[in-house]
């Protein structure tokens, strides 16, 4: 497992990162999984994992998970967030960077071995975490 996603697993971030929204699920089942969310990402783990991103999102390209970076950036914007506080708004900030500097003319991004398509999207998305559009990503 890359380092990145090891972390998030460990903090229990990637659980809450990716849990799938399904149709059939009941407000009482998402009031549920909220209040674990909301409990689990006070934890100390919580704050280890994120100063942890924080200390290896520091370089030239945001984060350096090898073949898995445009999957790693989402789901890292997505657990920063949850954190909120010092974790998003200095991980948000080196996101935005990145991801203007990396912009093509077009408006996309391109990812060596991931084409072009994938990588928009992806960073597309993680350009929307702050708006919380996902009712499972609303704190």
């Amino acid at each position: 497992m890359k380092p990145f996603v090891a972390a998030l697993a460990a903090a229990g971030l990637l659980a809450l990162a990716a849990a799938p929204a399904r149709a059939d699920t009941e407000s009482a089942k998402l009031a549920k999984y909220q209040a674990r969310v909301d409990r689990s990402v006070d934890s100390e783990r919580c704050r280890r994992s994120g100063n942890f991103i924080l200390s290896m999102a520091k370089g030239k390209d945001l984060i350096d998970d090898g073949r898995q970076r445009t999957y790693a950036i989402y789901y890292c914007a997505q657990a920063m967030h949850q954190l909120g506080g010092k974790y998003w708004e200095q991980f948000g900030e080196r996101l935005y960077q990145y991801l203007l500097r990396t912009q093509g003319k077009s408006g996309s991004w391109a990812v060596k071995g991931e084409g072009e398509v994938y990588p928009t999207a992806m960073f597309a998305l993680a350009l929307s975490v702050p708006y919380c559009q996902l009712p499972i990503y609303q704190r």
